[in-house]
């Protein structure tokens, strides 16, 4: 149960999916419309319901319970055949998207498979099976964004639909061969358990749909498919560096987990967590912000009008990403998670209404600062809780590290002078430890050695 290496494994099928998907809007700009891509955005959207509303156990609390039984040497079957079976049981609620277009109720068969192979991951997540679990992630992005690309010469949506339901398949089958013992045992008794303390955290993961999609959702009935298209590009586009630094965080529960149950101190490893992952946000943050407009420009003409939303969107995700990261550490602590269900409502409610004001009045740059309020609010929400729970604990670093956010503010003027600002404040204001680098250390691959050359020179 290495954090480092499944980190680096979660890292790399998240940057080959980057890349993919990259090459498939490239492509999609070029051969189809914004409507088209709008088609695809509802489909993800779908996706996105399928797994917050649908997944009644959540993945966390399951990722959890394994990973502790893991550590602690108790067999998990009980609890993986409970979430597969479950995962079949809930299949009949896709019936009601017969009532919607026919490429929506085409999509059925793609949603079931892709329920089942979410379960599947958090199943392999938790045992510890981060290469299996992140192959099946590969085999699922070679057919989303690659193989896809001919559904996208035809024009036809169909055919996109088809080519991802078998390839979610192809998933599914490889995922089952290889997550090592498993039934569809289904005991209502560990359900009854499981669900009654997962509650409030079920409760909030359906309402993170609105808080996380709401500025789409309202977007696509204030305005219409075009402008969905072009703010679901910016959206994905500002997420491609969000997801490859949220990637490392891919194997951070089930390890912290583990860990803990084998008496680590979980104070240390959730402030160095924290971190290390602003660091990389805000690195990332300001790269991004440098280069990507000028990649819409020269990629996809059409979307020009989304870069003032692209460049607020990227700021705002990758910043919370490192607070977000903090959520696997009050999970741990299995104190309740009702104060992340008031979260998720309020962030729900505060993106529906900042996004039915704004949307009208400026369009998508609207939507963008509904998301960017909803990011802020979630931020001190998150770290403020976490130390309330005694899963983080604010001192003078931790407080260092938020305060080197300030460098952001010089990238209209020069991005690489951000950037050197910043190296300078981590340096300066001692935000990484030389114990910080001998954990790392230790965990790292030998092959990867080289990652503690370039982080030695800014350690204290």
């Amino acid at each position: 149960m290495n954090p480092l290496t499944g980190a680096l494994k979660y890292l790399g099928s998240g940057l080959f999916n980057t890349i993919l998907a990259l090459a498939f809007f490239v492509i999609a700009a070029h051969y189809t419309t914004p409507a088209f891509v709008g088609k695809v955005a509802i489909i993800q959207l779908l996706e996105v319901i399928t797994s917050l509303a649908l997944v009644l156990l959540p993945q966390q609390l399951v990722t959890r319970d394994i990973a502790e039984e893991v550590g602690v040497g108790r067999p998990d079957n009980e609890l993986v055949g409970t979430v597969l079976a479950l995962s079949l049981m809930t299949t009949p609620a896709f019936l009601m998207l017969l009532f919607f277009p026919e490429y929506v109720w085409l999509a059925i068969p793609y949603l079931i498979l892709y329920l089942y192979s979410t379960y599947q991951g958090t199943v392999m997540s938790g045992r510890g099976k981060f290469t299996e679990a992140n192959i099946g992630y590969v085999i699922f992005s070679t057919s989303r964004w690659g193989l896809s690309l001919i559904a996208v010469v035809y024009h036809s949506i169909f055919m996109f639909i088809l080519i991802w339901t078998l390839g979610t398949f192809a998933r599914v089958i490889y995922q089952q061969a290889t997550m090592g013992t498993s039934s569809f045992s289904f005991s209502r008794e560990k359900f009854t358990d499981t669900f009654r303390v997962g509650l409030p955290l079920y409760l909030s993961n359906v309402s993170n749909l609105f808080a996380s999609q709401g500025d789409r959702i309202s977007t696509a009935f204030l305005l219409g498919s075009y402008s969905l298209g072009i703010y679901q590009l910016m959206v994905l586009i500002a997420g491609v560096p969000n997801t490859i630094v949220n990637s490392l965080t891919g194997a951070l529960l089930p390890a912290a987990t583990y860990y803990k149950s084998k008496g680590q101190d979980l104070l240390r490893m959730s402030s160095m967590v924290f971190r290390l992952m602003l660091m990389l946000s805000v690195i990332s943050a300001i790269i991004s912000i440098a280069i990507a407009p000028p990649v819409v420009v020269n990629f996809f003409s059409q979307y020009v009008p989304g870069i003032p939303s692209l460049e607020l969107l990227l700021f705002a995700l990758l910043i919370a990403t490192p607070f977000g990261a903090l959520v696997n550490f009050i999970v741990i602590v299995k104190k309740g998670f009702r104060p992340l269900l008031v979260l998720s409502v309020l962030d729900a409610l505060l993106v529906i209404v900042t996004s039915i004001i704004l949307i009208p009045r400026i369009g998508i740059f609207g939507a963008a600062i509904s998301q960017a309020t909803v990011q802020g609010v979630y931020a001190a929400y998150i770290i403020t809780l976490a130390q309330r729970e005694g899963a983080f604990k604010m001192g003078t670093v931790e407080l260092l590290s938020i305060f080197s956010i300030i460098t952001l503010v010089i990238i209209p003027i020069s991005w690489i002078a951000s950037l050197i600002a910043y190296l300078v404040l981590i340096k300066v204001l001692r935000i990484l430890r030389k114990d910080d680098l001998t954990v790392i250390d230790y965990f790292l691959p030998k092959r990867f050695k080289f990652i503690i050359k370039i982080l030695r020179p800014l350690a204290n």
